[in-house]
C-alpha cells in the first residue's frame, strides 16, 4: 500500500499540467521579485547607514566647532569688557586733565590777589614771556 501511494505521488509529480506550470511560474515570479526587493532594500539601507554615519560625524564636528566658537566669543566679550573699563578710565582721566587748567588759573588768581594784598607786585605775563625759549 505504501508503495502504491509512492507510485501515485511520483506519477502526480511527473504529470505536470499547464495550470501547475502557471502556478509555479507565478510563485517563482513572486519569489524572485521579493528576493530582488530584499537585495535592493538592503543596498539602500547600507547607503542610508553610511550617510547617517557621515552626518553623525559632521554633527559631532560642528558641535566641537560650536564649543570652540563659544569659547572664543566668551574671550572676546571678556576683552571687550576690559576695553570698556579702560576707555571709561581714560575718559575720567581726560575730564580730570581738562579741569586742571581751570583749577590752575583759579590758583594763579588767588596767588595774585594774595600778592596784591601783601603789596607784592606780580606781573605773570612778563614772567611767562621771560621763560619762553627764544
Amino acid at each position: 500500500m505504501t508503495v502504491d501511494l509512492a507510485i501515485e505521488f511520483a506519477e502526480e509529480l511527473i504529470n505536470i499540467t499547464a495550470a501547475d506550470l502557471l502556478l509555479i511560474g507565478v510563485v517563482a515570479i513572486f519569489f524572485f521579485t521579493g528576493l530582488g526587493y530584499k537585495i535592493k532594500s538592503g543596498r539602500e539601507v547600507l547607503k542610508m547607514r553610511a550617510e547617517v554615519a557621515k552626518l553623525t560625524g559632521n554633527v559631532q564636528g560642528m558641535g566641537a566647532k560650536a564649543k570652540i566658537l563659544q569659547g572664543e566669543m566668551q574671550n572676546l566679550l571678556n576683552a571687550q569688557n576690559v576695553n570698556i573699563l579702560e576707555i571709561n578710565r581714560l575718559k575720567s582721566k581726560k575730564i580730570e586733565i581738562s579741569k586742571m587748567p581751570i583749577g590752575l588759573s583759579r590758583d594763579l588768581e588767588n596767588l595774585v590777589s594774595w600778592c596784591h594784598s601783601k603789596h607784592i607786585s606780580v606781573n605773570p605775563e612778563r614772567r611767562m614771556a621771560a621763560k619762553r625759549p627764544r
